[in-house]
């Protein structure tokens, strides 16, 4: 810090990662080093997880600061952004454009769990203005020290030294735990999230924790909401949470440290489904009713439900957040031969012309998708349809169908949007990151921009069938263009009823998701007819382990090998025989000597899951090349044998 303290104002933009594990204490250094009077120009904080990794949300909300503190943008000042792994995508943004053009003085602070990129260490002009802190957890001498400073008496120090491994926020919990009279459990292999528990006066103060953990933030009101709770006993509830030491303050409520969020919604996961999905519904009426209530802070209520989305995925690999971490861009014009050779490799003669002409009518309409190196892999084109020329419609007869039915057979005088093209790469409309941006994108401009009539292409596949039969959208009576790619169809969302009609409809969607609303029936297929079909549905199986409604309508549930169990027992009860046959494989390669390593990363990555890919291959002490290398062969090994048995069940 000593280089913010003794830097020349005219010093150009100098740039510092504090990077560290969860819990090691990066936030709360940097906030000691707000008290810290060498620094004298103006510090402005920025919060990561309150910003969508988006380049012109990013700049807004950086610009908003200065304002807020009255600082100018050629005045010499520190920005420091926490939780910097959650806008990791958009490093290369950053130093190659943000960066440069800010003025002179210009200091930034990214603090985060994940190290710099190596262009920071390699480019020569970010080689004498950048620098890195890595932060350690505790030495023994250190934890010693902190356990005294907390009042633990001396024959605890071992004890704790095995249970946190000197991770600060580790200790903070320990220490908070052997205040009770109670103590601790005998059992020091025990997750944080069941130390913690123990250490809990009554079960109100572990629903108030599940409770933080689910939502994006809680108030008072929120907490009383979703508890049913009495105002008495929801204001000493939620003062109860402020005065723990794991749980942050911010502008819109209480948030609990991320170790901590992982830990209750990954416990409510595996072992109380019902619980987590209940306190998301809870949340959601409560957002629901605010926004019916018309209150100021619109933007952050539908924030927060898409934050209660976050776990619906229409498919579930549509969010491989461990293979790749992707951001929402506008076009730059080098993007061009990227987007044009998607368009004209998946779609007719004379679209590509169609995308350009229609973006110079609407330039907001079309979002690039970026990986973190900054290249584009996707875009979307959501229009206002009611908005385009008439030139436009004419030489777009979708568009002009799409805004007819509105027009006519709905007879509504709103605004129209279609999304009319998305794309991924090599993958066209095949359910995928790009996919999960531009749904964000739909749903959001469904409940902030309140349009009459939404539609959107989709893929005339059976994966985006049942999806639609699922979320219950009409499918719209419009002829789709000849593609050279996946054939299309057109889905379509009246809204027109009210102003709420968005959440309403988000809202429906969750509960459609978790099967909270009645959903239609589903017809038994034939058994998967080939291995490749059957392998997709088996990995898809072990992503969804631990979420049993998802279990509930893979395509496994119709094959041989459930159905050999019962073929009239209802899909909830084969969904836990599924879950059942995934533990035990498990097991049983645990019990070999040959696969216990197989076993171990199955377990690990999908049974009781990590984090993330990089924290199961840390948890299992490999290199991340080897745990992928495991991985795969597991995958391979599980695929194989019930294959075998499949095939088997089938000649019978």
């Amino acid at each position: 810090m000593e280089a913010f303290a003794t830097a020349s104002p005219t010093q150009p933009g100098l740039v510092i990662h504090v990077c560290a594990p969860g819990g090691v204490g990066k936030t709360t250094l940097l906030k000691d080093f707000l008290q810290d009077t060498r620094y004298d120009s103006p510090i402005l904080w920025l919060d990561a997880r309150n910003v969508p990794p988006n380049p012109a949300l990013l700049a807004g909300a950086i610009q908003a600061l200065r304002e807020e503190q009255g600082v100018g943008h050629a005045q010499p000042h520190l920005l420091i952004i926490d939780t910097f792994e959650c806008l990791a995508p958009m490093e290369g943004w950053l130093r190659e454009i943000f960066i440069p053009s800010q003025s002179l003085g210009f200091r930034l602070i990214l603090s985060g769990r994940n190290p710099p990129a190596l262009e920071w260490r390699t480019d020569p002009v970010w080689i004498d203005e950048h620098s890195q802190i890595t932060l350690s957890p505790f030495t023994d001498t250190e934890v010693n020290e902190y356990l005294a400073l907390r009042g633990i008496d001396n024959a605890g120090f071992d004890r704790a030294r095995q249970f946190a491994r000197g991770n600060p926020l580790a200790l903070a919990l320990y220490s908070d735990s052997m205040g009770r009279d109670e103590g601790l459990s005998d059992s020091l292999a025990r997750s944080w999230h069941q130390r913690l528990v123990d250490s809990l006066e009554d079960s109100r103060q572990r629903a108030a924790l599940e409770a933080c953990c689910v939502v994006r933030h809680i108030d008072e009101p929120m907490l009383a909401s979703m508890l049913r709770l009495e105002h008495s006993e929801a204001n000493f509830l939620f003062g109860w949470l402020a005065s723990q030491s794991y749980i942050e303050t911010g502008n819109s409520g209480l948030f609990p440290h991320d170790l901590l969020r992982q830990a209750f919604t990954g416990e409510l996961r595996q072992r109380q489904p019902n619980r987590l999905i209940e306190l998301g519904d809870r949340a959601f009426t409560y957002v629901h009713d605010r926004l019916e209530q018309g209150v100021e802070n619109r933007l952050g209520l539908i924030q927060d439900a898409f934050f209660l989305l976050r776990d619906i995925d229409i498919q579930q690999n549509m969010s491989e957040s461990n293979s790749i971490t992707v951001y929402v861009d506008s076009i730059r014009p080098a993007d061009w031969p990227t987007i044009d050779n998607m368009v004209r490799r998946f779609e007719s003669d004379g679209t590509v012309d169609l995308v350009h002409q229609l973006h110079a009518s609407q330039p907001e309409s079309l979002t690039v998708v970026r990986d973190s190196t900054d290249k584009a892999i996707g875009f979307f084109q959501i229009l206002s349809v009611d908005r385009l020329p008439a030139h436009l419609l004419e030489a777009d007869p979708v568009c002009a169908e799409f805004l007819s039915m509105a027009r006519q057979t709905l007879k509504h005088s709103g605004s129209v949007i279609l999304n009319r093209f998305w794309m991924h790469g090599d993958q066209d409309m095949a359910a995928s990151s790009v996919y999960t941006q531009a749904f964000s994108h739909v749903a959001f401009l469904s409940v902030s921009a309140t349009p009459a009539v939404m539609g959107s292409i989709q893929g005339d596949t059976a994966e985006w069938r049942q999806a639609q039969a699922r979320f219950g959208h009409p499918e719209a009576p419009i002829q789709a263009a000849e593609r050279r790619g996946t054939p299309a169809m057109f889905i379509y969302q009246d809204l027109s009823a009210n102003a709420r009609a968005g959440i309403n409809w988000l809202r429906h969607a969750y509960r459609h998701a978790f099967s909270l609303e009645g959903l239609p029936a589903t017809t038994t297929t034939e058994p998967l007819p080939d291995q490749k079909a059957f392998k997709s549905a088996l990995r898809q199986a072990f992503r969804s382990a631990t979420r049993l409604d998802r279990l509930q309508s893979n395509a496994l549930l119709d094959c041989k090998l459930l159905l050999q169990h019962g073929p009239d027992q209802d899909r909830v009860t084969r969904a836990q025989q599924l879950r059942h046959l995934l533990e035990t494989t498990c097991e049983r390669l645990e019990a070999q000597a040959t696969t216990l390593n197989h076993a171990r990363v199955l377990q690990s990555t999908y049974l009781r899951p990590a984090p993330s890919q990089q924290a199961a291959a840390d948890r299992l002490a490999l290199s991340y090349a080897t745990y992928r290398r495991r991985l795969t062969e597991a995958l391979k090994l599980v695929e194989s044998e019930w294959w075998a048995e499949e095939l088997k069940l089938r000649e019978n």
